[in-house]
């Protein structure tokens, strides 16, 4: 007899029961002739019963990816009723542009006295060496004229090596922003610019900074390349008065605090990137401070849109339905499809009640399911697979209706009953419970 023999008989007597089979499988003589083949039979057996109470549980769940979109709340509500935002720009570095060009004036002024005094000293200096030089030449010509044949014609000493004082360096001034420019590039998902606004941003560009300048190099000998790596900054300061509230938020912002890095194209020698720099330093400075503000107004953006926007998100989950041959699982799909016609409808603003009247539909439908519930059953219609199925989905469903007490308390249900595959999606809905129920707060 062999072990495919022993499986299709016992599929021959009405389906193939599993219990059945291990029990003769268990008896079968040819393999308590062999102690050891019993041995590898019987730890086959042991993994295959505890294997199928698991595949039979299992088969009734069907999971269900399903993505919907829905708009996202504030962190903080700035607005009013009319959702809107005014939008102010300023430079606080205007006055250390003034400073520099006035100190580089005064620089020069010193300079332009510096240097006419020193070239004074240094006319009178060559002054000297001429008198003393012609007077030595009446001296020889004298001699000549005298009939000296043996008079040196005297040699004029050089004069003096020149080291006049040093020019001043013209100020690196930081670019003038133009508020049209920028005000216009500020968006809020969900909120309309409006001059006359209650709730207002004032945004403040405190100034260009030049990093470190440092010499890098890529590759191996002899292919060898040569470039600078340079950092820059321009941080900025951040106001925000909300409708009614005044000021909540008023600091420098540290997104912008932190240098970022550039760096030059490559070069195959070093005398050639000192050249390309040396024609293009300014033009490289020019480009970064424009780079900067563009970064400085993504960055923005990105914090305006997550702290005081209304964002439209997309959320992909998974919704449990169940089915399985010779047991009733209608009323499990029925529940499920309301879900899923509700959570589609979150992405519509003004079909919300509707969405949330169906939400409240489905729960009526799970908590009459559960009312079958018997976790410890593996044979129950409603098991703990089901049972944690249906709570999972409940939990979403009362996330959606702002009752964030028992869509936590519904998601400790499931980490309780153990499934390891519910469980997890419990503890993620647990964490998104916590960030939309401090959203929910902020709007009320």
């Amino acid at each position: 007899m062999s072990f495919k023999f022993i499986g299709n008989s016992l599929a021959k007597e009405g389906g193939l029961n599993l219990r059945k089979f291990y029990l003769r499988a268990w008896d079968w003589h040819d393999y308590g002739k062999s102690p050891l083949k019993f041995c590898v039979m019987k730890k086959l057996l042991l993994l295959f019963l505890g294997l199928s109470g698991t595949w039979a549980s299992a088969q009734n769940i069907l999971d269900n990816k399903v993505t919907f979109k829905y708009t996202q709340l504030p962190a903080v509500k700035i607005n009013d009723a009319t959702k809107t935002y005014s939008v102010e720009v300023s430079m606080s570095y205007q006055q250390r542009n003034t400073d520099s060009t006035n100190a580089y004036d005064l620089a020069s002024k010193n300079y332009l006295t510096t240097l006419s005094t020193y070239m004074d000293a240094y006319d009178q200096q060559k002054a000297q060496i001429d008198r003393q030089h012609l007077n030595n030449m009446i001296i020889w010509e004298n001699q000549v004229i005298a009939g000296n044949t043996t008079a040196v014609a005297p040699v004029k000493p050089p004069y003096p090596g020149m080291n006049p004082p040093v020019r001043p360096k013209k100020p690196f001034l930081i670019k003038e922003i133009q508020p049209t420019s920028i005000i216009p590039a500020i968006k809020i998902d969900g909120l309309t610019q409006n001059t006359g606004s209650a709730a207002k941003i004032k945004i403040v560009f405190e100034g260009f900074e030049k990093g470190m300048i440092k010499l890098e190099q890529s590759g191996t000998a002899p292919a060898i390349k040569y470039f600078y790596s340079i950092q820059y900054r321009h941080p900025l300061s951040l106001q925000v008065e909300a409708a009614g509230k005044g000021m909540v938020y008023s600091q420098r912002m540290a997104e912008t605090e932190g240098f970022r890095s550039w760096r030059t194209k490559e070069f195959k020698t070093k005398s050639e990137l000192e050249l390309w720099w040396y024609d293009n330093e300014n033009i490289v400075w020019e480009e970064r401070q424009t780079q900067a503000i563009q970064e400085n107004i993504s960055v923005l953006n990105s914090y305006f849109v997550s702290t005081y926007g209304y964002p439209v998100q997309s959320r992909r989950i998974e919704l449990y339905s169940a089915k399985q041959k010779n047991i009733d699982y209608s009323d499990v799909q029925k529940a499920y499809s309301t879900m899923e016609t509700a959570l589609l409808m979150l992405a519509y603003p003004d079909k919300i009640q509707q969405a949330q009247a169906k939400l409240q539909e489905a729960l009526g439908m799970y908590n009459q399911i559960l009312q079958e519930s018997n976790p410890n059953d593996k044979k129950a219609r409603v098991d703990a697979n089901v049972t944690s199925a249906c709570l999972v989905n409940m939990t979403e469903a009362y996330i959606w209706l702002n009752d964030y007490s028992n869509a936590e308390m519904t998601a400790n249900k499931v980490i309780t009953i153990g499934v390891n595959k519910y469980e997890r999606d419990a503890r993620a809905h647990l964490e998104f419970i916590r960030f939309q129920q401090a959203r929910y707060a902020a709007n009320q």
